[in-house]
């Protein structure tokens, strides 16, 4: 592996993919400090010791592993760690460039902590998230919170600023998706442009 990245980074190029490769620690990655784009997913890691010293690192793939704590990346603007072991999102409260973020099929339970982010994308599916007031502080692009345990009532003290928001998705958890006209309610009470593909303007006008 060292060998390859070596060969890699003096070709030039910065993107490092480690995919499925039974890694149990990436500490030896902290010397190769040119790297850019690192992809580490499924394997078998419950830290990232290392990483901290690539300080340019850009965009992360870390999904498939058992990872809950996080090292200070102050130029990374991507991470992808779905399937992990997330609880907070308040692990990621000094990552002021991130503006992607998929921590999907974690174990989170609130959005706390997502007010000290400057996201444009957040997928945070497939989790328990049962509270998200404190999406009222931000504002973003996309927002994915299908298969969690999201009420209208949520919803409506959330006061939240989204383009464009997904709650259902196939075999819904969310208590929401069973209220009638869920969307009409949801555009009534905050800002959003778009829920589930339906946008504010069409439902407007439908009849």
């Amino acid at each position: 592996i060292m060998h390859q990245i070596n060969k890699s980074i003096n070709k030039g190029d910065f993107n490092i993919i480690l995919i499925n490769k039974n890694l149990q620690s990436v500490y030896f990655l902290g010397q190769f400090t040119q790297i850019r784009q690192l992809d580490v997913s499924q394997n078998n890691l419950t830290d990232l010791n290392g990483i901290n010293h690539i300080s340019d690192l850009q965009q992360l793939n870390c999904s498939q592993n058992q990872l809950s704590q996080f090292p200070f990346l102050p130029k990374l603007s991507t991470l992808i760690a779905f399937s992990n072991s997330i609880t907070q999102l308040s692990a990621f409260r000094n990552y002021s460039l991130l503006k992607y973020m998929n921590v999907s099929m974690n174990r989170l339970t609130t959005l706390n902590g997502v007010e000290f982010l400057n996201l444009d994308h957040l997928n945070c599916s497939f989790n328990l998230i049962q509270n998200i007031e404190k999406l009222q502080h931000v504002q973003l692009d996309y927002l994915d919170l299908s298969h969690n345990l999201v009420t209208f009532q949520m919803v409506k003290a959330s006061k939240m600023n989204v383009k464009v928001l997904k709650l259902m998705d196939f075999d819904e958890t969310n208590p929401i998706c069973f209220e009638l006209n869920y969307k009409r309610q949801a555009f009534d009470e905050v800002y959003i442009e778009e829920i589930d593909g339906v946008r504010r303007d069409e439902l407007k006008d439908a009849v």
